[in-house]
C-alpha cells in the first residue's frame, strides 16, 4: 500500500494500485493488475524464486481475489485473470513438472481448467467444499455419530472430472486461526 510513497484520496494506495476505495480486498487495496509495471513485477518476481531458489512449485495464496473484488462473489478483475494464466504458462511452459496449486475456496473448477478452455491453467487446488464437511465428520465424539455419506460425498469431488485437481486438507491457516478452533 503506497508503494511509491505517492497517494491521493482518488488513489488511496498509489500508483501501483486500482484507483478507487472500493477496490479494497479483506487484505488491504488490489494491486493494478491493468498496469505493466505490476504485472512485470510479479513475473519477474516468480522467475527470481524459480532461478534463484530452484523451487518446483508455488501454492497461490486466494487467487479469487486477483480475478474477483470480493472472494469471487464481486467485480470480475479480467487483468488479474489474465496475470494468473499467465503466470501459469511462464512458471509451466519450459518445465511441465513444475506444479502451481491455487488456493480458492469458491468451488470455480474454472481455475484448474486449461488455459486452452480459458481456465487459469492451476495444476490443482485447494478444495474448499472438503474441509468443512470433513472436519464436522472428524470432530464427532463417536463413531455410530460419523456420517459416512457426507464423507464420502467429500472424498469424491473431482474439478473437471480429474481428482488431482481437488487438494483436499482438514487443516490449514485458516482453520487454525479461525477463532482457535
Amino acid at each position: 500500500n503506497q508503494f511509491d510513497g505517492w497517494h491521493t484520496t482518488e488513489y488511496p494506495g498509489g500508483i501501483y494500485f486500482y484507483d478507487s476505495a472500493d477496490w479494497n480486498s479483506p487484505f488491504g487495496p488490489w494491486p493494478n493488475y491493468s498496469s505493466g509495471n505490476v504485472a512485470q513485477y510479479i513475473y519477474d518476481s516468480l522467475t527470481m524464486w524459480i532461478e534463484e531458489y530452484r523451487i518446483d512449485g508455488f501454492r497461490w495464496d486466494s487467487v479469487s481475489n486477483i480475478y474477483n473484488t470480493n472472494s469471487g462473489t464481486g467485480t470480475y478483475l479480467p487483468d488479474g485473470w489474465t496475470l494468473l494464466q499467465t503466470a501459469n504458462v511462464q512458471t509451466v511452459g519450459d518445465n511441465p513438472a513444475f506444479v502451481n496449486i491455487a488456493e480458492d475456496l469458491t468451488g470455480n473448477a474454472t481455475v484448474t481448467a486449461p488455459l486452452s478452455q480459458g481456465g487459469a491453467g492451476f495444476a490443482s487446488q485447494s478444495n474448499g467444499n472438503f474441509v468443512s464437511p470433513m472436519r464436522a465428520q472428524l470432530t464427532q465424539t463417536s463413531d455410530s455419530s460419523v456420517n459416512m455419506e457426507a464423507i464420502a460425498r467429500s472424498i469424491g469431488q473431482a474439478f473437471n472430472g480429474s481428482f488431482t485437481q481437488n487438494l483436499n486438507y482438514t487443516e490449514s491457516h485458516n482453520e487454525v486461526t479461525d477463532g482457535g478452533r
